[in-house]
């Protein structure tokens, strides 16, 4: 079995409030383990659509749904994704894990509007609902590959809570060589890399920790969406190794993101300094922001101020030993050993590329005929 047990993030829509069709769609992003399990975090409208275009995310390794909070941008396109699921002939249950509220509103939907019940080519499957409240850290235990789970209570209008996802911790390297040089032979090398000192025939001690690196802590994924207060996944996000973390607006609004509920890029990038984060991945941005296209659609100079590109920049200059990334609809962040690096290309199934994208690829062909 692989020592790392993350594969890759995707992110499947990285707008707030209102999709940018063909550019960015509402919150969702998918967590791939090693054993082809996926967790999807958060199923804004559209997501489905998403997951059908993507080339790194499959809709039938979903197991476990976790929905940061309900509003609609976050959470409206769980009805068609568990519709789709059933007509594939899904059996295996999906566990869905949010805020409470969340099973009396799939219920209803599916009671009044029939989906999976009324459909005749549909395959019943089981549900499990975990709902979560209150305003502590939530542990919510093992599930998969031996993935640790923590909710936190964040702060915005309604009940909302970030996770932190965490490998198991690996038992150190032993060093074979000088075990070996020790009189350690055959059962007893296993013995000492778990943890355990071992006698040898003429009465000699060979101790574990001579012979053993210490543990190497698994490492962390933390997703905190729709906050202006992260504090309370400082001490289970401390040195996380994949931070993803919202950023609205830009600090000239600070402002308006309090009110909302919303986190400033420049507010991402303290609590990534807090946290000693290897690397802060920015999502959720308003619409006002564009991708840093100099121009748009129609030929005018956009605002450089107006970029997610700024966005990157005001969180890095808060976390400078941090690595900042914007996020883009279908980008894939892989694990890379200890590490995590971002894909070049994205991973969008070639016949929903764009038009422009293709018209592109025609171009190049042309070029080196």
């Amino acid at each position: 079995m692989s020592e790392e047990r993350f594969s890759h993030v995707t992110f499947l829509g990285t707008a707030s409030a209102i999709p940018l069709p063909g550019k960015r769609n509402v919150s969702a992003l998918a967590i791939s383990t090693m054993q082809g399990e996926v967790f999807l975090v958060d199923c804004g409208e559209g997501t489905q659509h998403q997951i059908y275009r993507c080339s790194s995310v499959k809709m039938e390794r979903i197991s476990h749904v976790f929905i940061t909070h309900l509003h609609g941008d976050h959470c409206f396109g769980i009805f068609g994704l568990l519709a789709s699921m059933a007509t594939s002939g899904r059996e295996k249950s999906v566990v869905i894990v949010a805020p409470k509220g969340i099973q009396k509103m799939i219920e209803t939907v599916y009671n009044f509007g029939g989906g999976i019940l009324e459909d005749a080519e549909a395959k019943a499957y089981p549900l499990e609902f975990r709902e979560l409240e209150g305003d502590q850290n939530i542990d919510l235990g093992i599930i998969g590959d031996g993935f640790r789970v923590m909710a936190h209570p964040l702060k915005h209008r309604v009940p909302t809570f970030g996770y932190t996802f965490q490998e198991p911790t690996r038992l150190g390297k032993l060093d074979g060589k000088k075990a070996a040089s020790l009189g350690a032979v055959k059962q007893m090398l296993g013995q000492l890399k778990n943890g355990n000192d071992v006698q040898l025939p003429n009465g000699t001690t060979i101790r574990s920790a001579d012979v053993v690196q210490p543990p190497q802590i698994g490492r962390k994924i933390s997703v905190l969406q729709d906050t202006c207060d992260s504090r309370s996944a400082v001490e289970n996000a401390m040195n996380c190794d994949l931070l993803i973390h919202e950023a609205t607006y830009a600090h000239a609004m600070v402002e308006k993101a309090i009110i909302w509920g919303h986190s400033t890029a420049k507010m991402a990038g303290e609590f990534a300094r807090q946290i000693q984060a290897k690397n802060l991945f920015l999502t959720h941005f308003s619409a006002r922001y564009h991708a840093g296209e100099e121009v748009d659609s129609k030929g005018r100079v956009r605002d450089p101020e107006m970029s997610v590109l700024n966005l990157i920049s005001e969180a890095a200059a808060q976390c400078p030993h941090t690595t900042v990334v914007g996020a883009r609809d279908f980008m894939v962040v892989r694990s890379k050993g200890s590490d995590f690096r971002v894909d070049a290309q994205l991973a969008m199934k070639k016949a929903y590329r764009s038009s422009d994208d293709q018209l592109e690829n025609v171009n190049k062909r042309k070029r080196s005929d």
